[in-house]
């Protein structure tokens, strides 16, 4: 500028030069008077009061020191610590609205049953989602009648009978998950109750149990578990999903390979006296004969 004049930074304001703010806790000013912001943790016309140590980010309002109390402390002009240690958030010194992980109760004092899927539970009651392999029963997480159960139903206290297994660890089956599915199963198990499997551990085998073969006319043997057509193609001179079509025999032959297509067709056309696609049709061949 022309006349000398420019623009302070922060903690400085311009009177003829750049001076500094008067009060150390000012973040601007516009004189030596007043504070215009505080740096983070103060309020005040001079900045000299310090913000709640309860408030987020040790941010407070400039006028009158309000702020948002962070979690474990609640707002009573200033922000004071909750009254109970397990407390998460609260309104006042008599209890807590929510409670740390793994406490429940008006004061969260009291620790959510073994077994709580998350270690959570209801604050009211210390219910909650059990594991996998547990279900709630009497007012804790207790195991289910079989150590191969997921998820399971109480026991039912007035036939004396235990509780059914829902679902089951991956290779198991049965009410109570205590059959194992077929080894022709892959690890990926079977259905819960026909003990079908859901995929072949032999690739050569298939059906809901894979205890077929496939037809040695697929390639390496390796056929679909649900229809037994062939994964791998052909092998040679046959063609169809199953492989169970031969070329035809009037097809011309092939060094190296099948002399069919997967349709069918002949891959190098037909031996004389044969015509189609699959050299299917006879041809007459006349001979002209010589009366001499």
């Amino acid at each position: 500028m022309n006349d000398g004049s420019c623009t302070c930074r922060s903690g400085y304001y311009w009177s003829t030069q750049c001076n500094i703010c008067t009060y150390p806790d000012c973040k601007t000013c516009s004189d030596g008077n007043s504070c215009d912001t505080c740096v983070a943790g103060y309020w005040g016309q001079t900045c000299n009061n310090a913000c709640s140590a309860g408030c987020e980010g040790a941010v407070c309002g400039m006028t009158d020191g309000n702020c948002t109390c962070r979690p474990g402390y609640y707002r009573n002009k200033l922000c004071y610590s909750c009254t109970f240690p397990g407390c998460q958030t609260c309104s006042n010194s008599s209890g807590c609205d929510t409670c740390s992980l793994g406490l429940w109760g008006p004061t969260c004092n009291k620790e959510c049953p073994v077994w709580c899927e998350g270690h959570v539970c209801g604050m009211s009651d210390g219910s909650c989602t059990c594991r996998p392999g547990y279900v709630w029963y009497a007012g804790q997480c207790q195991p289910c009648s079989s150590p191969n159960c997921l998820t399971c139903s109480p026991p039912d206290c007035d036939t004396c009978k235990p509780g059914v297994c829902f679902n089951c660890l991956t290779v198991y089956l049965g009410t109570f998950c205590n059959d194992t599915c077929p080894l022709s199963c892959s690890s990926i198990g079977c259905d819960r109750e026909s003990g079908a499997c859901y995929e072949c551990s032999n690739p050569t085998k298939y059906g809901p149990f894979c205890n077929k073969p496939c037809s040695e006319y697929c390639t390496q043997s390796h056929c679909a578990m649900q229809e037994d057509n062939c994964t791998k193609g052909c092998i040679r001179n046959h063609f169809g999903p199953k492989c169970d079509h031969f070329c035809s025999e009037h097809c011309k032959p092939v060094a190296n390979g099948s002399t069919c297509d997967g349709e069918g067709r002949c891959v190098l056309g037909c031996v004389d006296g044969f015509s189609g696609a699959d050299c299917g049709t006879g041809m007459f061949l006349f001979v002209h004969c010589n009366n001499d």
